[in-house]
């Protein structure tokens, strides 16, 4: 069958092969794995150097139509490309938010093609956390999205109940978090739990995965938090693991006097941040954009009590005890200091190790499965 994937998130090209990061070549492969190879509508990047979080996904592609710019595509100059492959194919899969995605769905409906939204983020979220001019464009992708999810044959969202909840679908859909957690080891809580019978609650380890170069990750309210934290008699020590320009985040230590206090790693393969996980007390994602983050799953399925903003799908996840406003750094301070015992530390250990199964690789894996066959034996009894 002929598909299409229009998405905003580049492909990288060198010396005439593909590439994406990991994260989103593990998407691609799944669907490559379902609906066979895939013509990608989305922006394109030459890049000279192929980093390390690279993965070639040339086998999987048949075709890309190259974005080069969102501004232009918004003003129609791509549409005779994008609208001849769609012509050509039998499902379009939209991934949500994003600007090729919308206009990718406004040309399946105008010609009678079916096609799947998978919901990954909010766009309002997405969008107004992005300066003045994304503020001037979030109520317009808000629209899109809610435009282009509630059409949609077929649905799938990362969340259980928040953006169900925003952006409905008339048709059947399916949650399924893109996490990748393969198996979780009962050896793990055992050890968390002793870390934490030694807990003394004068020094905390925090950390937070996510690039450090994106402001809506939130990063900049803990570190704001630290000095208040310290006054409080606990004194921190904050890991940023995650890639990207340490700047901005360097000045606020700086500016708080605690750069002696973050530690800023970098990024790191899975199995080393499962590592840092094992080191960390406390797991903190004070994001004020997600979908539902895979960072907070994983630290959950190391038996780390989670500390999280009230942010699309992170409240689904963690101890309502455990959420902060967004922006706050009073609750953050507050939050901490309320959890930073043994008795309560290991209750939300023990909570989150056992809600994490339910994100497992096989029961994910089979809850696509079976949708996705629905899918196919739709699509096929059109063909």
């Amino acid at each position: 069958m002929n598909t299409v994937v229009a998405t905003d998130v580049s492909i990288c090209v060198k010396n005439g092969r593909y590439y994406y990061p990991s994260q989103v070549a593990v998407i691609i492969r799944r669907y490559y794995e379902y609906f066979g190879r895939l013509t990608i509508c989305g922006r394109s990047l030459n890049v000279e150097v192929l980093s390390a979080s690279l993965i070639d996904v040339t086998d999987m592609i048949e075709d890309v139509i190259a974005i080069y710019s969102l501004e232009k595509s918004m003003l129609g100059l791509y549409n005779k490309r994008i609208i001849q492959a769609i012509k050509k194919s039998d499902l379009i899969i939209c991934r949500c938010p994003g600007i090729i995605s919308h206009l990718a769905a406004d040309f399946a409906r105008k010609y009678g093609k079916p096609y799947f939204a998978e919901s990954m983020g909010c766009a309002w979220d997405a969008y107004w956390n992005h300066g003045i001019l994304g503020k001037i464009v979030a109520p317009y992708v808000f629209f899109k999205m809610k435009q282009t999810v509630y059409h949609a044959d077929y649905a799938l969202y990362v969340t259980s109940r928040f953006l169900q909840e925003r952006y409905p679908c008339k048709n059947e859909s399916v949650a399924a978090s893109n996490v990748l957690i393969e198996k979780i080891d009962e050896e793990v809580l055992k050890r968390r739990l002793e870390k934490i019978n030694c807990f003394d609650g004068r020094t905390i380890t925090l950390m937070t995965t996510a690039a450090v170069d994106v402001r809506y990750k939130g990063q900049e309210f803990v570190i704001k938090a630290i000095p208040k934290l310290n006054k409080a008699g606990i004194r921190v020590c904050y890991m940023l693991v995650g890639g990207g320009d340490q700047t901005y985040l360097k000045k606020v230590s700086k500016k708080c006097g605690v750069e002696d206090q973050v530690s800023f790693l970098g990024r790191r393969p899975l199995n080393e941040v499962f590592e840092l996980l094992d080191v960390a007390d406390i797991y903190i994602q004070p994001s004020l954009q997600e979908g539902l983050p895979r960072s907070v799953i994983e630290a959950m399925s190391r038996g780390c009590p989670v500390v999280g903003a009230k942010t699309a799908g992170i409240p689904e996840l963690i101890d309502t005890e455990c959420v902060v406003m967004r922006k706050s750094v009073s609750d953050i301070v507050q939050v901490v200091c309320r959890i930073a015992n043994p008795e309560k530390m290991a209750e939300l250990a023990k909570q989150n190790f056992e809600s994490s199964k339910g994100y497992l690789d096989s029961v994910l894996g089979e809850r696509r499965e079976n949708y996705y066959q629905k899918v196919l034996k739709e699509i096929d009894s059109h063909i």
